[in-house]
């Protein structure tokens, strides 16, 4: 039966840092990766810790050695730690300036891998589909007319130059993306613009687009600013210092 005790050796952490990293999502094996640099640094009472892939594996069940490397290259890029070293000995260091740290968009999306982009969905290869258009007369050069589905949109939205300008900005960004939108997808996500102002629809347009986001969503106003993100976990993380020396939760 399991009965951790200090005793047997703990971990000096300060409180403050607790309290900041219950304000950031870190993904599964992401966090697996920082608690095992937490307990290698912090619980040796070292600033860092030098580790190799194998350590981590060891250390987190996480047999698959790129998912270790994405894991830590998402950490390093969030802020959270530092690391410099190659796979045999990397040296790992947590930045305890959470001021500094970054949290990654939930519903930014990779490219798929470069092998699959060249295959059409029933699976034939794209080179073949080609030529086999090509012996039915089909001219493979002159690329398809691409829908805009503007019709899935109110009148006014269809007679606003500036919204069509938006909407189609919006399609070449899905299309660069390897993301194209689809009839289901345009339908209802034309359902969700009209149903604000159309400045309102482009400004969400746009909110995408800069953030690099797969989907659209709603307005954050100045509260989904990087800095004004930032702010607000910092006055929590004030507020959860206050309730910490309070001794007490905050009713």
């Amino acid at each position: 039966m399991s009965n951790p005790q200090i005793e047997n050796g703990y971990t000096r952490i300060a409180n403050e840092l607790l309290i900041a990293l219950a304000f950031v999502k870190i993904s599964g094996q992401s966090r697996q990766l920082f608690d095992v640099i937490l307990r290698e640094s912090y619980g040796w009472q070292q600033k860092e810790c030098t580790l190799s892939l194998d350590d981590f594996a060891e250390r987190t069940g996480i047999k698959n050695r790129s998912h270790i490397s994405r894991g830590l290259s998402k950490l390093v890029t969030m802020r959270l730690i530092t690391k410099n070293g190659n796979y045999d000995g990397i040296r790992c260091c947590i930045n305890k300036r959470y001021s500094q740290w970054e949290c990654l968009p939930k519903s930014v999306t990779g490219q798929l891998p470069k092998l699959v982009q060249r295959v059409t969905k029933i699976g034939t290869p794209l080179h073949y589909k080609k030529r086999k258009l090509k012996k039915e007369g089909v001219d493979c050069k002159t690329p398809p007319k691409t829908e805009d589905f503007l019709t899935n949109f109110p009148d006014h939205f269809q007679a606003s130059e500036q919204f069509k300008q938006a909407w189609t900005e919006w399609l070449a960004h899905k299309k660069q993306k390897r993301s194209s939108v689809t009839a289901v997808s345009a339908k209802k996500q034309a359902k969700l613009l009209a149903g604000f102002s159309i400045d309102v629809a482009i400004q969400m347009l746009e909110q995408s687009m800069t953030n690099g986001w797969a989907g659209i969503f709603e307005l954050k106003g100045k509260q989904g600013s990087a800095k004004d993100k930032t702010q607000e976990r910092m006055d929590n993380i004030k507020k959860g210092m206050e309730i910490a020396k309070r001794g007490g939760v905050d009713g």
